[in-house]
């Protein structure tokens, strides 16, 4: 079981920390367009308990993930044990856990790109609601000198909670699903090169 240690930062512009990333970091991936499904119980069980059972379309491969309760909350980033494993058929995945009394409690959608830096892991994410920077790994501290953020900054939220607020903020009506328009994920496609 690995530990995950990750912060995200909000951003208005990824090209000055690409370039940075150029320089200082390797590309691990082209931009590419993922699609995330959460798992859950009629009574929402796991969201309960802080346990997030999700369903990734990636690039080359789908993913099962369980990220367990947070550890250290007090901890500058946030951190959780993980178990991640490849899976076939994402599509017969969900049947088995629908059978199970699991079944899809959101969904969402983002554009990614991942670089590696320090021994960890940046990645750069287009959301519907934004554009973030997520540093993973044991040197995030390092990495975040080396781009230049500040860790007041971040935010150990996950994506929903950040899209919650977000919905808050503009005074927009509660919602758990959080994808792109059909006009806006082929624009950002077209303009990222990436084929969806």
């Amino acid at each position: 079981m690995a530990l995950e240690i990750e912060l995200k930062f909000p951003v208005e512009d990824f090209d000055p920390f690409v370039s940075v990333l150029r320089n200082k970091g390797k590309k691990l991936s082209p931009w590419y367009f993922e699609q995330n499904i959460v798992l859950d119980t009629q009574d929402q069980i796991l969201k309960k308990k802080d346990i997030l059972l999700r369903l990734r379309k990636g690039l080359n491969h789908d993913l099962l993930t369980l990220k367990l309760p947070a550890v250290d909350p007090e901890g500058l980033a946030k951190k959780r044990e993980e178990l991640e494993t490849r899976v076939e058929d994402v599509s017969v995945l969900k049947d088995i856990f629908g059978a199970l009394g699991f079944f899809p409690f959101l969904r969402y959608e983002k554009f990614r790109q991942k670089w590696k830096l320090e021994g960890g892991k940046v990645c750069l994410d287009i959301l519907p609601f934004g554009q973030f920077i997520e540093i993973e790994g044991e040197s995030f501290e390092q990495m975040l000198e080396i781009l230049h953020l500040r860790p007041e900054d971040g935010t150990k939220k996950t994506y929903y909670e950040l899209f919650q607020d977000f919905l808050k903020s503009h005074n927009l009506p509660p919602e758990e699903s959080f994808v792109f328009s059909d006009k806006e994920k082929k624009a950002i496609a077209a303009r990222l090169n990436v084929k969806i």
